[in-house]
């Protein structure tokens, strides 16, 4: 059976504009009239998938939590590390990380840290 931590919820505030780049999910938030930029970084990434919103059962993972979940027993990250060259397996811990922000994002990656909040777009800091 597959058992889900609670590990990050997102702001009660609008959330929009997801999108993973390498290895941090990026996406803004919007509070009080203004935009703010949100991310979340992934260390040691040995994979991801997404899927956009319409093509997704990631609700059947989160349930009702709207945030970071950490999937523990993943049929995917044994796959992953099953799949993994041997000299590489333990160099780091693998976790299976899911969140529902207009689609899905998971990734399998040895931990994450929530990165501090800016104002304003990510597309006006590129």
């Amino acid at each position: 059976m597959i058992e889900v931590k609670q590990l990050y919820e997102l702001p009660r505030e609008p959330v929009d504009d997801a999108y993973l780049c390498d290895d941090v999910l990026r996406f803004h938030s919007y509070r009080n009239g203004a935009y703010y930029r949100r991310a979340i970084r992934f260390k040691n990434v040995a994979a991801t998938r997404t899927r956009v919103e319409r093509c997704t059962n990631i609700g059947n993972i989160v349930g009702d939590f709207d945030g970071l979940v950490e999937v523990v027993n993943s049929p995917w990250r044994q796959e992953v590390w099953n799949d993994t060259d041997e000299s590489w397996r333990d160099r780091w811990e693998m976790h299976h990380y899911a969140i529902d922000i207009e689609g899905s994002f998971e990734v399998i990656a040895a931990s994450w840290e929530l990165l501090p909040d800016e104002r304003g777009t990510w597309r006006e800091k590129i």
